[in-house]
């Protein structure tokens, strides 16, 4: 998600188009992620979580080859389709493969904490590594073809040491849940991907957002009715359950959401190159890194809710820091305005 920002400028002018006309190179990804996530979890429990979790890495590393390769925008928005729909099953998947490896509570919890780390640290260093390879390379298919030796390798290891198991009992063959999942969801993530660029008014993102809502409400009666539902809405009814995934929508947007602001932000406001972009999200990733080491054990001793609590509280309190100061910084130095307040007081002109 992160590695492709630091390269846009790089692939604004190599393919002849600028930077809005590449949006699709980030949001194509997130919106085939984000409407295929039900479908995709089913899959594994269905089909073989090792069999599935192998062939979705290697369908990514093929997306990856297919984006490095491409000469135009739209086929590199293409290889981004083949990414994000790959993706939307290697991350269910994944979890999957813990939960049945790790049945013991105590020790799933500490193994998910560095599956944890082990996204945030890639999701802060991605533009790192993103800006090291376009400065260093000279090009940006780099930060598509880095992917495909450690896809070759997962795809090698998975097969050789992972233990297959599925569970097609419980893994729901639910087709009009799924077509309508896949609607409510991808139309949603249209509309709200749209809504940005093209206005909230305006009667395309207007018109995806109705279908998203019908689409949902059809889901919800059908899943209701089901008798193997893809999704048991009334899960949603227990506290653990919406808590968590709450926390989650919170996080994405929040959190997660930044990073795709931020890069662009530092290249094309700020100036930097991109490796120096990079550089200035390091301590995201050490942050990311620190304490994600410490949520397994955090979580197995105090339980989720006071972590997740303190967690939310910290990341409000730097989303409005950033918020205050970094619009106000695009003249003055980057250090010197990092600090809103301390900028004010020191009378410098912290400007738009």
């Amino acid at each position: 998600m992160s590695v492709a920002t630091v390269a846009l400028p790089r692939m604004a002018a190599d393919l002849g188009t600028d930077a809005a006309g590449l949006r699709w190179v980030l949001d194509a990804y997130t919106l085939c992620l984000s409407a295929l996530m039900l479908s995709g979890g089913v899959l594994g429990d269905r089909y073989g979580r090792r069999r599935v979790f192998v062939g979705a890495v290697g369908a990514f590393t093929l997306g990856s080859v297919l984006c490095a390769a491409a000469s135009s925008p739209a086929a590199l928005v293409g290889g981004r389709v083949v990414q994000g729909a790959a993706a939307a099953v290697i991350v269910p998947g994944s979890m999957s493969l813990l939960a049945q490896a790790y049945p013991d509570a105590a020790a799933r919890a500490r193994v998910i904490g560095w599956w944890s780390v082990t996204a945030s640290v890639s999701v802060g260093a991605g533009p790192l590594l993103g800006g090291l390879l376009v400065d260093a390379s000279g090009g940006w298919p780099a930060v598509f073809w880095v992917v495909v030796p450690v896809g070759v390798a997962v795809v090698a290891l998975g097969a050789w040491a992972l233990p297959e198991s599925s569970d097609p009992s419980h893994a729901a063959l639910d087709l009009p849940g799924q077509v309508l999942g896949v609607a409510w969801l991808g139309a949603l993530s249209y509309g709200l991907v749209e809504g940005g660029h093209r206005g909230w008014s305006s009667a395309g993102v207007v018109a995806a957002l109705a279908v998203a809502a019908v689409a949902l409400a059809a889901f919800v009666a059908v899943e209701l009715r089901a008798e193997r539902p893809m999704l048991p809405i009334r899960l949603l009814g227990r506290a653990p359950f919406a808590a968590a995934n709450a926390g989650a929508l919170l996080l994405g947007l929040g959190a997660y959401g930044m990073f795709f602001y931020l890069s662009p932000y530092l290249q094309h406001v700020r100036g930097y190159s991109a490796t120096g972009a990079g550089l200035r999200m390091v301590p995201m990733a050490v942050g990311m890194s620190l304490l994600g080491a410490l949520a397994g054990r955090l979580t197995a001793r105090f339980g989720p809710y006071g972590p997740m609590g303190g967690a939310f509280g910290l990341m409000a309190a730097a989303l409005l820091g950033w918020g205050r100061c970094w619009t106000r910084t695009s003249r003055t130095g980057w250090w010197r305005c990092c600090c809103w307040r301390w900028a004010r007081a020191s009378g410098s002109s912290c400007r738009r």
